[in-house]
């Protein structure tokens, strides 16, 4: 029997998703399954050199962990052994060519089959490889995160440390500048230091030369120790009416504040305050009492975050 041609519409009953999906291949471009065996097809002369082509599909092709034999190889192989004697009988005839051509195209559509099968398996298989490579990266990812809190708590816990060290330093040296008319003491606000009002002149809000020494001291120490805001307030007895020592609350806490700021002390971490006579710490019936009240309180307290610009 003479060697026949497949006509062009056979590649028809080539599945079209295969074919979009060709460009996605594992195999090299010059390693494509398919045409190679198209054309082991086109050249078979006889049903059995059809069945040869088959079985060596089968062979490149087929898995045994397959749940069953793909049905079109099963069909393929039943319509050749039906064909198989009708041909050897009158392999001259029309029916003979008829018959071989309708082999040849249910042999193209098992190989496509099969074919299509180890291309799904590989896909399947990237697709795992893939999943296991993103939990892999995901496991990694997870095990950086935790390694990046652990540090940040670490370094967070490092850096309460070191400005609890960094308070108490400056509270001793604060301390160390207490005397009869300046009194430090802590509360739940912060660091207190109290002037007494004999630290200005008389009935004014200018600063003496005493409190002028005591403020560049602070100063220093405010320059050294950046992370803290200070809150000056000014207060009074209540000897005088409440404008005239709201007034002059005010005027000193502002005097001070601005000798701070003179001295190298940033402006944004300062405040000034006056209260007049309405926040006394002592009785304003005794002169006792009303010295006490008559002071200019510096509240230093720890900023909540960063430091001097």
């Amino acid at each position: 029997m003479r060697t026949i041609t497949l006509p062009l519409t056979l590649l028809l009953f080539v599945p079209t998703v295969f074919m979009a999906s060709a460009e996605k291949s594992p195999w090299e471009p010059s390693e494509q399954p398919l045409p190679s065996y198209m054309s082991k097809i086109g050249k078979a002369a006889t049903v059995d050199a059809l069945s040869t082509v088959l079985d060596e599909a089968m062979k490149d092709f087929y898995s045994a962990s397959d749940d069953a034999v793909p049905d079109l190889c099963g069909k393929a192989r039943s319509a050749i052994a039906r064909a198989k004697p009708i041909i050897a009988k009158s392999p001259n005839k029309p029916i003979a060519k008829e018959l071989f051509s309708a082999c040849s195209l249910t042999t193209i559509g098992a190989v496509t089959q099969l074919i299509r099968g180890n291309y799904d398996r590989d896909l399947r298989a990237l697709l795992e490889k893939r999943i296991a490579a993103l939990e892999e990266i995901k496991s990694i990812h997870e095990k950086i995160n935790e390694l990046e809190r652990s540090k940040a708590s670490e370094m967070a816990n490092k850096l309460k440390s070191d400005l609890k060290a960094m308070q108490e330093e400056a509270d001793k040296k604060f301390k160390e500048l207490q005397s009869s008319f300046i009194q430090v003491t802590n509360d739940a606000r912060g660091t207190i230091i109290s002037m007494s009002d004999i630290l200005f002149e008389t009935g004014k809000a200018n600063l003496t030369a005493d409190l002028k020494t005591s403020l560049a001291k602070i100063a220093g120490i405010l320059l050294v120790f950046k992370n803290s805001r200070v809150i000056v307030e000014g207060h009074t007895d209540n000897v005088g009416t409440e404008d005239y020592n709201q007034t002059l609350s005010e005027k000193r806490a502002e005097n001070v504040m601005n000798f701070l700021i003179e001295q190298g002390v940033t402006p944004s971490r300062l405040t000034a305050i006056g209260y007049g006579f309405s926040r006394p710490v002592s009785d304003n019936e005794t002169n006792e009492g009303r010295a006490k009240n008559r002071r200019v309180d510096l509240i230093v307290q720890e900023k909540k975050a960063g430091g001097e610009k």
